[in-house]
């Protein structure tokens, strides 16, 4: 049976929808088509910790730590690999929201604070990276960081239909999914798994797991 990974899956459609608005540079799908498959999982979505081990959840709070990493408190030594890790992590987070749930971001009147901010940091991003390639792609996201959210939401809203996966597995419409809300997307045991596999055949959607099924399913949930 053929079997593709959830990067593979996402992969496919990023390439179709970037292409279309003349952004398929393969550097940019590769990674944009890593995040969606990494943030499938909440654990991954969230990994960021505070001192006592909580996952950051709003943007405020990695900012935040962000801060006090770069101006540690006296006596401290500015924490410059966990500066980078969180720099990164607040433009990913803010791209794959801000593409992905832009309905629920929007009706919380965040929107424009989640672009302004996601683009800020792949600016400092490229600042920070010594390789060539990354910095360019990651200077691309900042320039264009509100047209790339602009073409995943459209994306979700035209090539992840919401009819042929419901049609698929109708119990996925009423399953306990892992999404953002005023407290945070919790982690769930379903969306930790490793090995997410679309699975041939003769559905539109090609035959999901329940576990990608579940993340998709997600998307109109907002």
């Amino acid at each position: 049976m053929h079997t593709l990974s959830l990067y593979q899956f996402f992969r496919h459609q990023v390439q179709h929808g970037f292409r279309a608005q003349g952004l398929a540079e393969p550097e940019t799908v590769d990674y944009v088509s890593e995040i969606l498959a990494r943030f499938a999982h909440t654990r991954l979505l969230y990994a960021l910790r505070d001192a006592e081990g909580r996952p950051l959840e709003y943007i405020i709070d990695m900012l935040e730590h962000l801060r006090l990493a770069q101006h540690p408190e006296e006596g401290g030594r500015r924490e410059r690999a966990r500066e980078w890790r969180i720099t990164r992590h607040v433009g990913e987070y803010t791209l794959f929201m801000s593409g992905l749930f832009r309905e629920r971001l929007t009706a919380r009147g965040e929107l424009g604070y989640y672009i302004a901010h996601g683009s800020g940091a792949y600016g400092r991003c490229a600042d920070y990276e010594l390789n060539p390639v990354r910095q360019r792609l990651f200077r691309r996201l900042y320039r264009n960081f509100a047209r790339f959210a602009d073409t995943l939401d459209d994306m979700r809203r035209t090539q992840f239909p919401l009819a042929p996966l419901m049609n698929l597995r109708p119990e996925a419409a009423t399953a306990r999914l892992p999404l953002p809300s005023g407290e945070g997307m919790r982690v769930r045991e379903e969306t930790a798994q490793s090995t997410d596999t679309i699975r041939g055949s003769g559905s539109p959607w090609g035959g999901l797991s329940p576990t990608a099924e579940n993340m998709l399913a997600a998307l109109w949930r907002v």
